[in-house]
């Protein structure tokens, strides 16, 4: 057991730890992972904000029927596996104080703050017409979820993102405070060395070989106790076992991934979402970000759907049919990606009867309606997961008259928050989105 002595001890050491400590506690002394795992709560709620720029085409993105007995639409029908698990949004405006609007640039800040830009900036935008900006005003819903929670987490947020570009406002949504904008992990590579590079397979093999080991030598020497003895073992194999139970399909799960290689686009966005799941399944933290791409001067190519020359923005801004069907296959394209995110959380156990995504509200939305016109009187928002905790899954929501604040305030409710009536220097109305949650 000689991987057991370079934690410090033997097996009757630890035999003797667990009839005294019990066992829950002395695997949490002697394997910090095991504690980290258990106070990073499998089956606490989880928070992932989720951004797809350029909005969508609201004829082939808009289901059809009933609030509960919707049909997909073309570029949300890869999604249809998961209709149990989804809130589909379709009505929500993003407020516009400004007296000119800088459109793209002035919106992707806004989607998680709820807050407007710096207009009286005038760090960014020196043009012709004078318009000049700086940062975001307020700040995103995840990082005041994480202020007022302090989740014991190894990361209090961790922002994922797919080539996210350089410090401008128009490609940041995530900010810690005014004028404060946290920069994506937007290399799969460069996520796992800062979230992952610490935690080796091969140790995560070695500690699960301790575990079964330990669970082992107690079963052999419960016969030679006495039944006060046998009775104290029995409850603390029991604790044992539910602190194994708790990393969700087993402590193999919570090994460190490979570290990703390069890619393309198409590529880096799945790597992205297998870390977001370990990371969020393994305690490392419970309020997470994916941002793909920016919000302005989208000049990635789509090759796979048939976007081939000009880019996302440019496609974004021709309203001829041929462009138009282009870019719903690329909408359609993020749908599968989307999809492919909740298959994988949806695999993982994350307390008892309950999965990853059971337990994980995800907040999917863009910076504008439509594109070629920069529509921002209804933005497309998908709620998906979270139905373990008060998430009411299977609807199609169209509200009328509201901002998407109301989405904002709903996360903080939903992440145990109750007491955030409103969220954001744009909000012009109280309370969550009505239909939501059944908190």
């Amino acid at each position: 057991m000689s991987d057991f002595n370079r934690h410090g001890g033997n097996r009757r050491d630890f035999l003797k730890l667990v009839i005294g400590a019990g066992a829950a506690g002395a695997a949490a002394s002697l394997f910090p992972w095991l504690k980290a795992r258990a106070d990073g709560e499998a089956g606490a709620p989880k928070l992932l904000l989720y951004y797809t720029p350029h909005g969508t085409i609201w004829d082939q993105w808009r289901p059809s029927g009933g609030e509960t007995g919707f049909d997909f639409s073309y570029i949300l029908e890869p999604l249809r596996r998961h209709q149990d698990q989804l809130v589909i949004v379709d009505g929500l405006g993003i407020h516009d104080p400004y007296d000119h609007r800088v459109p793209h640039t002035y919106d992707l800040p806004a989607v998680f703050t709820g807050s407007p830009i710096d207009t009286e900036s005038d760090e960014y935008r020196r043009d012709d017409h004078g318009v000049t900006f700086g940062w975001n005003t307020g700040v995103s819903i995840d990082q005041t979820i994480a202020n007022r929670l302090a989740p014991s987490t190894p990361h209090r947020t961790i922002e994922f993102g797919v080539r996210c570009a350089g410090s401008h406002p128009s490609n940041r949504m995530i900010y810690t405070a005014p004028g404060a904008p946290k920069h994506p992990l937007d290399d799969p590579g460069r996520a796992w060395d800062q979230i992952f590079a610490g935690s080796s397979g091969a140790t995560d093999a070695r500690r699960r070989a301790i575990l079964d080991t330990v669970r082992e030598d107690l079963a052999r020497v419960r016969p030679t106790l006495s039944s006060a003895n046998r009775a104290r073992l029995d409850a603390h194999a029991t604790s044992l076992q539910e602190l194994q139970a708790s990393l969700g399909g087993g402590p193999s799960m919570c090994m460190s991934p490979s570290r990703p290689g390069g890619g393309g686009l198409d590529v880096t966005i799945d790597q992205q979402a297998a870390l977001i799941t370990t990371a969020l399944a393994c305690g490392h933290t419970r309020i997470a970000s994916m941002q793909i791409r920016i919000g302005d001067n989208d000049g990635s190519l789509y090759p796979w759907v048939g976007l081939n020359t000009g880019g996302h923005h440019m496609l974004s801004h021709d309203s001829s049919s041929s462009a138009s069907s282009t870019r719903a296959d690329l909408y359609r394209w993020y749908s599968e990606r989307f999809a492919h995110l909740l298959d994988l959380m949806a695999a993982i156990p994350d307390g008892e009867g309950t999965s990853l995504l059971d337990n994980t509200m995800i907040l999917w939305g863009s910076e504008i309606g439509v594109g070629w016109n920069h529509d921002i009187q209804n933005v497309p928002f998908i709620v998906a997961g979270g139905r373990a905790r008060g998430v009411r899954g299977g609807r199609y929501l169209r509200p009328t008259g509201m901002y998407h604040n109301r989405l904002l305030v709903s996360a903080a409710h939903y992440m145990g928050l109750g007491d955030i009536s409103s969220y954001g220097s744009t909000d012009t109305r109280s309370g969550p989105l009505p239909g939501l949650l059944s908190l």
